[in-house]
């Protein structure tokens, strides 16, 4: 049996199909209780701005992607302006990313060790004067654009959406109200969703339960509210932060033993 067995797991994430992590915890024996604190919503200019890129593609260097909405709505773009030529070199975040990439038949060139934004410019080598397209969230962290612009590329960034916070359905808030186990988060939207849907309320819901985050930059959203993550996962995915719980439970199974 597994060590997430029968635990209630709330899961802040926006609500998408085939949500790999709700799958990943249903494996486990957990029980996913999808409350999205976060909606998508596109941003049109910024689609239109993709729309000129998309027909130029030949003048980057690179293309730089940190999610996977961002290479949805990239390659919408793109196969609906039925682009052709030669694609720039590919940089992902992580596998998530890569796989949404393969998906769509991108090769991906380049992918850091540690799946975070600020490890990127490292692994795509010389980019002194080269354009880089960079499509991707409202309100992201700027490391990524800092940096490439320290090693001399000439960045071009393109806000494809925004992460809104949408209250969860009646049904989600009764299950909330049965209490969880564990609280996920898995990016600082979803964190501020959260506390401005709960207000006053979300402070005592996470002294409740075991405190999740996907990665550092997560958890340091986190901490801005005083709150400490208990878990934070070491590779920065699904899989990864389902480990990272696993190895929680395993560890206070063993203090409890000693």
């Amino acid at each position: 049996m597994s060590l997430l067995s029968g635990k209630r797991v709330l899961v802040t994430r926006p609500q998408q199909a085939n949500d790999i992590l709700q799958e990943l915890l249903a494996a486990q024996g957990a029980n996913p209780v999808p409350f999205p604190t976060v909606v998508i919503a596109p941003d049109a200019d910024g689609l239109m701005r993709l729309d000129r890129a998309v027909e130029c593609l030949g003048e980057y260097a690179w293309l730089v992607f940190t999610s996977k909405k961002a290479v949805s709505l990239f390659c919408e773009r793109w196969k609906a302006r039925q682009a052709v030529g030669p694609l720039p070199a590919i940089a992902a975040i992580g596998p998530a990313t890569a796989r949404a990439l393969a998906e769509n038949e991108l090769p991906v060139t380049a992918m850091p060790e540690e799946y975070t934004g600020d490890a990127i410019p490292a692994v795509m080598g010389d980019v002194r004067d080269k354009k880089v397209l960079v499509p991707r969230a409202q309100g992201a962290r700027e490391e990524i654009i800092n940096l490439l612009e320290q090693k001399g590329a000439v960045v071009e960034e393109i806000v494809l959406y925004q992460a809104i916070t949408s209250a969860p359905e009646a049904a989600a808030w009764v299950e909330l109200g049965k209490g969880v186990d564990y609280v996920t988060f898995t990016s600082a939207s979803t964190v501020r969703g959260f506390f401005e849907l709960l207000g006053i309320l979300a402070q005592p819901v996470l002294a409740g339960a075991v405190v999740a985050c996907i990665g550092p930059v997560t958890a340091e959203a986190l901490a801005r509210y005083g709150i400490q993550a208990r878990v934070v996962a070491r590779q920065y995915t699904a899989e990864g932060l389902v480990q990272a719980m696993l190895d929680n439970e395993q560890q206070q199974e063993q203090e409890a033993k000693a």
